[in-house]
């Protein structure tokens, strides 16, 4: 009897089969990555590091942002983010960009020990407590609480 050994397969092996459930999540990959290159590169420097593709399909293109401002700025631009993709992806019947904000996208860049200039007065210190009463979201309610004593 023949002694059978399973080898493990190379990446390239992997990703070029045509059946592989892995093989079309690289080529899918692969797209978006492209694309969002291609947007990155023609709707300019300011929009560039706020372009995230998160979906790429023949009927529409999903992309995340960090803040209602940027993914406003970007809705400016959907027409030009289709014929971009259309372009560029051969997706003729792509008409759907959906624009979506991402908080977890959002990098921190201040320093760990940072030291407050400016102190709040007495009155916004109160008006921040206050503020903080009514508001539904925990974590802006413990920021502004925190805010509100730290100042």
């Amino acid at each position: 009897m023949p002694d059978i050994k399973s080898h493990p397969k190379h990446f390239r092996e992997l990703i070029s089969d045509t059946h592989d459930n892995l093989s079309a999540l690289y080529k899918q990959t692969l797209a978006i990555l492209s694309v969002q290159n291609m947007l990155r590169s023609t709707l300019g420097a300011a929009l560039a590091q706020h372009v995230h593709v998160a979906n790429l399909n023949p009927e529409s293109i999903v992309i995340f942002t960090e803040n209602q401002s940027w993914a406003t700025k970007l809705r400016f631009r959907i027409p030009e983010i289709i014929k971009i993709t259309r372009a560029h992806t051969g997706f003729k019947d792509l008409d759907t960009v959906r624009i979506k904000v991402s908080p977890a996208l959002i990098t921190t860049s201040a320093p760990e020990h940072s030291v407050m200039t400016t102190l709040l007065s007495p009155e916004t210190t109160r008006l921040l407590a206050r503020v903080a009463e009514n508001i539904d979201d925990d974590a802006l309610q413990t920021a502004l609480l925190k805010l509100s004593r730290n100042c």
